[in-house]
């Protein structure tokens, strides 16, 4: 570094700006920060940080003076972030998300990072889940839940890029990646439970060795700077330490057993002084060599599931190597902790508010007046059985729902509707994420993908479909990711939420300056506009309806909010008899199996349709209505035909 002047550690940076919006999934961190002039000295600039969100933006941090600003918010995805990684020049950073794409960043000549549409790249089937890149950022890898990697070339002259090579060996999603030091290898880790060695002969990249013991999911694969150690992150809740047998065959020297749930993630300090973990317990383990032996150190706590880590060199000190650590979470944060060879402090925590940009204007909902009119009996508001897909299961006095998550089940979604609809007044019911449930059924021999985690809250018609978002106008939706639904209506009005209390706000009171709309908050905070509801709904009956997949659910209709709002409301629960209607329900006990037995082309679905229209309490399953169940779920296809 020569006469630089290395800034203390001692005094911690504070966030000056909060944007994000949605779960923190990674952070990105240069990993050569570059010296810099200031009145005349040559001072070490800390790393620059970026943060890649669940709310579809990036987040560039820069420390000025003594804060970490953002000063850039990377736009472009449509979804979700997946994974931020920063070339070694600290110019270039491509960015990997759930709407099928990476994109290539680049700074121009005011040091401003830009995408242009060259540097989208797109031919993965399904969600990108990370990726890695050599250190002219002119080859990158890819991992993709479509079961593929997909190995991208720059080219110099055209700056165009191209597919050089896909990967189909995995059977799973596949979730990590990294390159060797030399780049003559690539890692790859997946949901199948496989780790596989692939080697490049100068021409096409080869199944070199498949890494054996995990009993779940590889979510990371992480290898040292000096190629001879790698380390695996399991859903089988260990990490893994890897090293050379013969200079070439990879064996398992060491299991981390330490974390009582996933472990999501893991990464190496570049002296490897420094093994970190992160997983859904909440917690971060730093481990340390001991007597030939990684050893737990120290246990870095936090209050909600981690998604990503990573450990960075920051210099010397006292004859101890120091990095910087830095965690992102699930509750929106990301959090830089200072490691000085011994132990690790909290450097700094970057928390990003939940307020969406519209809360900052005048909220115009008013408290309720007090309604004396007669109400519902208490517990007469609940999740019909009878208006429910086979695939539902309910518990806790049908608080919690959940789906069938095997067989390809968990590809399906699932329906659920209330038994009372609103006809007028203003009323609120809660939606609460629970769990979050990862499995693909692992074939021989296929590549399966990993089902995708969805929830749609809405209203709808009693006679419509329990599957929101399917095209019909007889009901209208707004899912886990903002967009809402409606015939063919699907738009982006709300920022994404995952696993927070959601308050759907039906108001259908006609002095309201918010008359028959349905809106949307987050933990007690408006996170969308109120939405017009669809002129053919008005008039008629609204029931609260859920659609989701791979999650469980906790549904409350009062009479207390899990997350009371800005202004009073009363709960559905306690509906006025004049404002709902209580729809009739059969009663719990044994179902009955009908089976009509008929001859193809002679009338058979003619007679099928006929009788669930008279009989709607009934629900089919045949090959055309699993089909188009899937193709409402969000599989690709034609429409079936009977």
């Amino acid at each position: 570094m020569g006469n630089c002047l290395l800034e203390p550690l001692a005094r911690p940076f504070r966030l000056q700006e909060t944007r994000h919006t949605a779960a923190v999934n990674y952070v990105g961190v240069s990993m050569d920060p570059k010296d810099i002039v200031v009145n005349g000295q040559c001072v070490h600039r800390p790393p620059r940080v970026i943060t890649a969100g669940d709310d579809g933006i990036c987040l560039v941090f820069e420390p000025i003076n003594r804060y970490w600003v953002v000063t850039q918010v990377l736009r472009g995805h449509e979804e979700g972030v997946y994974s931020v990684v920063i070339a070694e020049d600290d110019d270039i950073v491509v960015t990997t998300s759930a709407d099928k794409t990476l994109r290539v960043w680049r700074t121009n000549s005011q040091g401003i990072f830009c995408c242009t549409e060259k540097d989208v790249l797109r031919g993965h089937e399904d969600a990108v889940q990370y990726c890695c890149l050599n250190g002219s950022a002119t080859l990158i890898a890819s991992a993709s839940a479509d079961c593929t990697v997909r190995l991208w070339r720059n080219d110099l002259q055209t700056k165009q890029w191209t597919t050089e090579h896909v990967l189909c060996d995995h059977s799973g999603a596949v979730y990590g990646l990294a390159f060797s030091p030399d780049f003559a290898h690539l890692f790859t880790s997946s949901g199948d439970s496989s780790c596989i060695v692939w080697a490049f002969n100068g021409s096409v990249w080869t199944k070199q060795q498949r890494l054996p013991g995990h009993e779940d999911s590889i979510n990371a694969v992480n290898i040292s700077s000096d190629g001879n150690i790698v380390v695996t992150a399991s859903s089988d809740k260990t990490a893994k330490v890897w090293a050379k047998l013969d200079g070439q065959t990879w064996v398992c020297v060491q299991t981390l057993s330490d974390h009582s749930e996933d472990v999501v993630d893991a990464a190496l300090a570049e002296d490897l002084t420094l093994l970190a973990t992160v997983g859904s317990d909440n917690q971060c383990r730093l481990y340390t060599v001991k007597d030939g032996e990684w050893k737990q150190t120290q246990v870095l706590k936090h209050n909600h599931d981690l998604w990503g880590v990573r450990v960075i060199p920051w210099g010397t000190r006292n004859g101890y190597s120091e990095h910087l650590i830095a965690t992102s979470c699930s509750d929106m944060s990301a959090t830089l902790w200072r490691w000085d060879g011994k132990a690790a402090y909290q450097k700094t925590s970057i928390r990003y508010a939940t307020n969406f940009e519209i809360v900052s204007k005048e909220e115009t909902e008013k408290d309720a007046a007090t309604d004396s009119r007669p109400k519902v009996a208490a517990g007469t508001v609940e999740i019909s059985s009878s208006d429910s897909t086979v695939n539902v299961f309910k518990s806790n006095g049908g608080q919690i729902l959940t789906s069938l998550m095997a067989g390809g089940w968990q590809y399906m979604l699932a329906g659920a509707r209330a038994n009372v609809g609103l006809t007028s007044g203003r009323y609120l019911f809660e939606v609460r994420l629970l769990e979050l449930h990862f499995r693909a059924d692992v074939t021989q021999g296929q590549r399966v993908p990993m089902p995708r985690q969805l929830v749609r809250v809405g209203l709808s018609t009693e006679d419509s479909s329990l599957l929101l978002g399917d095209g019909s106008e007889s009901q209208v939706s707004i899912d886990s990711e903002g967009y809402v639904s409606c015939g063919k209506v699907r738009k982006k009005i709300a920022q994404p939420w995952r696993q927070s209390v959601v308050g759907v706000l039906v108001n259908l009171e006609k002095e309201s300056t918010n008359a028959n709309t349905i809106s949307l908050f987050r933990d007690g905070v408006r996170i969308c506009e109120p939405y017009p509801i669809p002129e053919p709904l008005l008039g008629k009956p609204l029931f609260p309806t859920l659609s989701f997949k791979c999650v469980t659910l906790q549904v409350n209709f009062g009479p207390v909010p899990m997350s009371p709002l800005p202004f009073t409301c009363n709960m559905l629960g306690s509906v006025a008899e004049a404002d709902a209607k209580v729809k009739k329900t059969s009663q719990e006990g044994p179902g009955h199996l009908v089976v009509p037995v008929g001859l193809p082309e002679q009338g058979y679905f003619d007679w099928v349709d006929d009788f669930l229209e008279k009989n709607p309490s009934y629900f089919e399953l045949s090959e055309r209505k699993i089909a188009d169940w899937a193709l409402k779920s969000g599989f690709l296809g034609n429409k079936p035909t009977p």
